[in-house]
């Protein structure tokens, strides 16, 4: 249920209007409302729980039955709800077992809990959060009421509860307590049934957050003028489009409260405002408005403030690149455009529920799909033989590889899961789902349904696409085992989950299963290659190669590139039987010097601007290696690029594009943003990464059969100075091309 349906009862002391007052008005604690229990002044049809009882409000449970009405109201003066009922009631229902309350009606129920109140005690019914944020609409009614959600004082009598859905239909039950766990739970039960198509769903109780309110690392904040003052940090009601200004929020932790006070009214020069702050980031003696502690030349620390910021009463350090999170006693470096989750506690205990559902025995080959900054794959590593991650994200790529840079048993390959999970040479023996909120693409479903992993957690923050996700596994052969709810975003409406399937569709045997029926095996990670290969119509398998890529001493940028291409392509095909294996390696050469991958932004910002406006070489190894005779080739490959002069602004916008960090130079040549190379001389596809004439030519040497449709698009892959323009070996995209068999020759360019 939505964050304002969860009721609570507040009691609250009064005094004699005309006595002198002995203590202020106020809300009774909960040693207080445990005497009024014992007392009789708070009564139940069934044993009031001690979990019910909040530091300073009770919990109510919904009676037995339940009535639809035609509209809301209120009692009014010497009449009871329920006469009003029989008036207005459509049909009464029972609740035992569960019950569907639609989307945009209007319910009315009883509680267990009912008062008999002293005439200087009153009490009052609160949402446990604010009315903007309403998904369902809730509120106490009381017989002879004249408002909601209040009972005057000396009242006696039941309670009763409106109850009107708007964002989406609940499932609610006798006993439950209005409160957003039990109610969250009915939103998950709800939507697999719906939308999955799930008659009874296996969906186990919510797993609370330890903290209701303080948990939230990262607030992202509206800048607006307000009241004739300018940088006025808030919110925007998503329904009113209000601002609402903020100068404290209960869900943020402390050190996102203690930064925005230093930040509020400050903040003029920009419209959007990020803070990220670990949950350590606000240490003993840091309180506002003294100075935040600043974060290591300003780059990586406890906390991220994105932008930059320069007014001079600002006194935190603003525009770090990544700051330090902690999960489960591990830490993490999160880059300013990378997701991560907001509630760090349970992020731990999601995977604990992943690590217990698929019952990791440590001989596991795990593929965390959508890995992020590798969250799951670092707090897993432990528990299984190898992980294997994959995301989209260049940015979150560079933080995960960092992040598991102490561990040897997790491999990250950069690329969209749906177009890595068919190219996969073996299949694993689990899986970790963990896409964003729209859920995952119908070709990673169809790919993971033909791998036939025998377990699969899927963890979603949104029931409705999770459930429509599980619908198509579940006719693709999967069994749904069991959903579990883990409040993550305490206040809200939303939910996160863990299902955990299992393979059902027929045993998945390996020694029975057919051979995958590729030839090919790439041992890189590049996206580049990995496309490369694609777009050529090759079907290939995709197994990274991890080796030491240190320069070795005295070694030129070409003897560097050809070892490290060898040196993939036979770790791999040490493993194979038959087939060929292809390694490769490429690197900038700029004044006879090799230039890598930038290992972080201040690297790369260094590197462009010492190659924009150059002319310099690309120079890619290449080794093919048949796996069945152990007959290798190992080739080199330069062309020659010129980089036009950028500016620094777009230079600035490819950096915060994350594009540099995986790429040798940090750029590539097909960058649509950055757009920097005005021309080039040689092998446009061996600037990219991979040189496929030549690849096809060493195939075709190692008796490798080139099929016809291996060609290029129409896009031209070779310029001026391409060895193989001239003489193009078998299957080269160019071999039909009329004049020197290259179509850039008179043109080239990007």
């Amino acid at each position: 249920m939505a964050d304002a349906a969860a009721h609570t009862l507040f009691a609250v002391a009064e005094t004699k209007p005309d006595a002198e007052p002995t203590h202020s008005t106020g809300v009774v604690p909960a040693q207080g409302l445990r005497a009024a229990i014992a007392s009789g002044e708070i009564d139940a049809t069934e044993p009031i729980r001690e979990e019910q009882i909040q530091p300073a409000s009770l919990d109510l449970r919904l009676g037995p039955v339940a009535w639809r009405t035609r509209a809301s109201f209120l009692p009014g003066r010497g009449a009871s709800v329920g006469q009003k009922i029989e008036a207005y009631a459509m049909h009464r229902f029972p609740l035992d077992g569960g019950a569907v309350l639609e989307r945009g009606c209007v319910y009315v129920a009883p509680v267990m809990e009912s008062l008999r109140l002293r005439h200087r005690t009153s009490a009052v019914a609160n949402p446990k959060s604010s009315t903007g944020r309403l998904d369902v609409f809730c509120r106490l009614i009381t017989d002879g009421g004249m408002e909601f959600d209040r009972a005057p004082a000396g009242y006696r009598g039941p309670l009763w509860v409106e109850i009107s859905p708007r964002s989406f239909s609940i499932l609610v039950e006798t006993g439950a307590r209005l409160s957003q766990l039990r109610i969250k739970r009915g939103k998950v039960v709800e939507a697999l049934q719906r939308v999955g198509g799930i008659g009874n769903p296996p969906v186990d109780a919510v797993r609370p957050s330890p903290r209701e309110l303080g948990y939230r690392n990262h607030a992202r904040l509206t800048v607006k003028r307000q009241d004739g003052r300018d940088g006025v940090l808030g919110f925007v009601n998503r329904e009113t489009r209000r601002f609402v200004r903020i100068d404290r929020c209960l869900l943020m932790h402390e050190g996102v409260n203690r930064l925005l006070a230093q930040l509020q009214d400050r903040c003029q020069e920009t419209t959007q405002l990020s803070i990220r702050a670990a949950h350590t980031a606000a240490p003993e003696g840091y309180a506002a408005p003294g100075p935040a502690p600043a974060a290591p030349g300003a780059e990586v620390g406890d906390y991220l403030i994105q932008p930059t910021l320069h007014h001079p009463d600002i006194t935190p350090a603003t525009g770090q690149k990544r700051y330090r999170e902690s999960v489960d006693g591990r830490q993490f470096l999160v880059s300013s455009p990378s997701f991560f989750q907001v509630n760090v506690e349970q992020a731990a205990a999601a995977a604990q529920a992943v690590r217990e559902g698929l019952e990791l025995n440590g001989g596991e080959t795990l593929l965390d799909a959508y890995a992020g900054v590798g969250a799951f794959a670092v707090l897993l590593a432990g528990a299984v033989k190898q992980v294997i991650a994959v995301e989209e994200s260049a940015a979150a790529v560079e933080d995960a590889r960092r992040n598991a840079a102490h561990l040897d048993n997790v491999e990250f390959i950069a690329g969209r899961t749906e177009e890595i999970l068919p190219t996969l040479a073996a299949a694993p023996d689990a899986v970790v789902l963990d896409p964003p909120r729209a859920g995952c693409q119908p070709q990673a479903l169809q790919a993971l349904i033909g791998m036939r992993t025998p377990r699969v957690a899927y963890v979603s923050c949104d029931p409705e696409t999770l459930a429509r996700d599980l619908k198509t596994l579940l006719a693709g052969g999967y069994r749904l085992q069991r959903v579990t709810p883990i409040d993550m975003f305490p206040q809200t409406h939303h939910i996160e989950c863990v299902a955990l399937l299992r393979w059902g569709g027929g045993r998945p045997d390996t020694a029975a299963s057919p051979a995958p029926a590729f030839a090919l095996t790439l041992a890189s990670a590049s996206p580049r290659r990995r496309e490369l290969m694609t777009a050529l119509g090759m079907q290939f398998a995709l197994t990274p190669a991890d080796v030491d890529e240190t320069p070795l001493p005295d070694e030129s940028p070409e003897e560097m590139v050809r070892r490290l291409s060898a040196d993939k392509a036979a770790k791999i095909a040490a493993g194979q039987t038959a087939g060929y294996v292809i390694g490769a390696d490429s690197t900038v050469v700029h004044q006879g010097a090799a230039i890598g991958k930038p290992t972080d932004d201040d690297d790369a910002r260094r590197m462009l601007r010492g190659l924009r406006g150059t002319t310099h070489q690309v120079c890619t190894g290449l080794t093919v290696i048949n796996a069945a005779t152990g007959e290798t080739l190992t080739a080199s490959m330069h062309s020659e690029i010129t980089l036009r002069r950028f500016t620094d602004e777009e230079l600035e916008r490819s950096i915060a594009s994350g594009v540099p960090l995986d790429k040798a130079g940090g750029y590539a040549i097909q960058d649509a943003i950055l757009q920097p190379a005005v021309s080039w001389q040689g092998c446009y596809s061996n600037i990219v990464g991979l040189p496929l004439c030549r690849l096809l030519a060493m195939l075709a040497q190692l008796g490798c059969p080139i099929p016809a449709e291996w060609r290029t698009a129409a896009t031209p892959h070779c310029g001026p100075g391409c060895p193989n323009a001239d003489s193009p070996g078998p299957g080269c995209p160019n071999a039909d091309s009329p004049g020197p068999g290259c179509p850039n020759a008179d043109s080239p360019g990007p």
